[in-house]
């Protein structure tokens, strides 16, 4: 059986950050470590690697989800939906359809994916 290398990319992720999260718990250091997902634009919304960074985001999601103390930023989410709430945009690979940025966020106005409303 061969993992798929989202898979494999979240395992690591979620291991490591779990790591994180225990040893400042074991040595008694205050902080909020929290779960993220990432961007659903340009290289990471299309093709192969845009599939695989879903199947990650879902990974990072169901993880975090069991766990009431953890803490998730789900910015792939964000990403997918404007200020309405509408569906998210979608597209699809090999049949497998999943969310991508809204054209709302892609405006090339503003840098880092996310901008204030129009006026």
């Amino acid at each position: 059986m061969v993992l798929d290398p989202a898979i494999i990319n979240a395992t690591e992720y979620l291991d490591a950050t779990q790591q994180y999260i225990d040893y400042c718990a074991a040595n008694s250091i205050s902080t909020k470590v929290f779960f993220t997902t990432g961007p659903v634009d340009g290289s990471c919304a299309t093709g192969e690697l845009g599939y695989n960074k879903n199947l990650m985001y879902e990974a990072i999601r169901t993880y975090a989800k069991a766990n009431s103390s953890r803490i998730l930023f789900d910015y792939a989410d964000i990403l997918c939906y404007d200020d309405g709430g509408q569906t998210p945009n979608t597209t699809t690979w090999n049949g497998h359809v999943y969310p991508v940025i809204t054209e709302t966020n892609l405006n090339p106005v503003y840098s880092g994916h996310i901008h204030r409303v129009a006026e």
